[in-house]
């Protein structure tokens, strides 16, 4: 016995197959799956355009300041904390 489980009958509406191709896919291979055509299953070739994330100097500036500064400072600051709260025991 065979069975799928899928979480949403959405992807079948046809706005959500236009801009998920994927979806469609999914379900034609999960069918033959089902009645056990493997032959009939297809793997769609990934994009490989690349997006660059575009942000300006000040926004780049901003995520270096937290990634180098705050999240390095929260952590010993928390560090801190339980090196004192162990001490005191």
């Amino acid at each position: 016995m065979k069975l799928v489980v899928v979480g949403s009958s959405g992807m079948l509406v046809r706005e959500v197959a236009a801009r998920a191709p994927g979806n469609r896919d999914f379900f034609l291979n999960t069918l033959g799956w089902l009645k056990d055509r493997k032959d009939t299953i297809t793997i769609r070739p990934k994009s490989v355009a690349a997006y660059p994330l575009r942000i300006s100097g000040l926004q780049s500036l901003l995520l270096s300041g937290i990634v180098v500064v705050i999240i390095p400072l929260i952590v010993l600051g928390w560090g801190f904390a339980v090196w004192m709260r162990r001490r005191h025991l």
